[in-house]
């Protein structure tokens, strides 16, 4: 049997609501059945109103991350465009001596400082399919700088951590 809700629209109740004095709750009338469902029907606009709610407060969330992520990019270029100056500068210093060597710096620091133009001009959700991709296509690669970096990351920790010293304990 329909009901129509204070808002216009129309509830189906379950068959069970259908009779308002049934054996079992003499006591139940239109005008309690009717108040149920109208507790029932602003639960659920509740519901629904905390979802929207969690929706929105989830994409502001993401977008914020986007722009701190988007932020930290570009400090980064901004590192790697210095990087590729200060090897090409080692490049021109060794020319003299190793020239071979001096034009793979050369290569190298240009491709870097490409990279590092390039960079910035690109959303997050790019540099995420970038990496996947290359991650797809160079999986040795890849795993290869994870492990170097892991290495370094190794060694940093080890120095910078506290020395236990095997003399006598300071008080």
């Amino acid at each position: 049997m329909p009901y129509e809700t204070d808002t216009g629209s129309t509830v189906s109740r379950p068959e069970s609501a259908a009779v308002p004095n049934d054996n079992l709750s003499p006591r139940a009338s239109d005008g309690s059945d009717a108040a149920v469902w109208k507790v029932a029907e602003a639960a659920q606009q509740a519901g629904q109103q905390a979802k929207e709610a969690a929706v929105t407060i989830a994409s502001t969330a993401n977008e914020i991350a986007k722009g701190l992520i988007n932020q930290q990019v570009a400090a980064g270029c901004q590192w790697i465009g210095q990087m590729a100056g200060s090897t090409r500068g080692a490049a021109q210093s060794l020319e003299k001596d190793f020239p071979e060597f001096a034009g793979l710096l050369r290569q190298a620091s240009d491709k870097v400082e490409a990279f590092s133009k390039e960079l910035p001009d690109r959303s997050v959700d790019d540099l995420y399919r970038g990496v996947a991709e290359f991650h797809r296509q160079q999986p040795v690669v890849l795993f290869g700088a994870a492990a170097v970096l892991g290495f370094f990351a190794y060694r940093l920790f080890k120095n910078s951590a506290p020395q236990v010293g095997t003399g006598a304990t300071n008080l």
